[in-house]
């Protein structure tokens, strides 16, 4: 039996073509656009468009792991006013959710800003003075992280202890289409990398994360 349950109006409000679909052993997230479709929805980053890009991701095996807690009113009244509306968009529809076994996670900036502030401190990276918050990382610590002023335009590589700038990211931000379609794509698009089975990830203390130890792939926590 499959049985459709409609979720709830995103940030910008208005019918969407999807839903949260039950399918005997487990939930599945449905978008049907056709390509003229996608292609509008692109131009001008409508809501549709990136539920699509967010539901391409789960049928390529992102699946969200039903392990995180929703976006509160706080999260709201401060992003709402910092942050693209696609990207309140898919914390209202997940919240601060994994994906993919813990491949993948939408994090929440409030908790990781002690971390991003660690790593930050002391570090010259080539824009303005401003606050920068993570959105987004992936099993091995890479974190995404979001400038109030100039976007997604830094990195942080906790493996390699490396923090890389993005100037051509942040060189949009004058574009509200490009920063709408940047915002989906920061959640949408996550950082991979090529490990076998039996890989362990070491962190090294090559920069100030205070989460650094060896484990298997398999354990993956948010």
């Amino acid at each position: 039996m499959v049985v459709g349950v409609p979720l709830s109006e995103g940030a910008w409000g208005g019918s969407r073509a999807w839903g949260l679909w039950w399918c005997g052993g487990g939930y599945g997230l449905v978008m049907r656009m056709s390509k003229e479709e996608w292609h509008q929805g692109w131009l001008h980053a409508t809501p549709e468009w990136v539920d699509a890009n967010m539901d391409d991701l789960v049928e390529e095996g992102y699946a969200p792991m039903g392990v995180g807690h929703p976006v509160t009113q706080e999260h709201v009244g401060y992003f709402g006013g910092v942050l693209p509306a696609s990207v309140l968009h898919l914390w209202r529809r997940f919240g601060f959710e994994g994906f993919g076994q813990g491949r993948w996670w939408f994090t929440d900036p409030f908790r990781w800003a002690p971390v991003v502030d660690a790593w930050l401190e002391g570090t010259p990276v080539p824009f303005p003075s401003q606050r920068w918050w993570c959105l987004a990382r992936n099993a091995t610590g890479d974190m995404e992280l979001w400038g109030e002023v100039s976007g997604p335009a830094l990195t942080v590589d906790p493996v390699m202890g490396w923090v890389r700038p993005h100037a051509g990211r942040a060189a949009r931000m004058s574009d509200p289409v490009m920063r709408e379609r940047l915002g989906a794509t920061t959640l949408a698009s996550p950082r991979r990398r090529t490990w076998t089975t039996t890989t362990r990830v070491c962190w090294w203390p090559t920069g100030p994360s205070s989460t650094w130890g060896c484990w298997g792939l398999t354990r993956s926590t948010g």
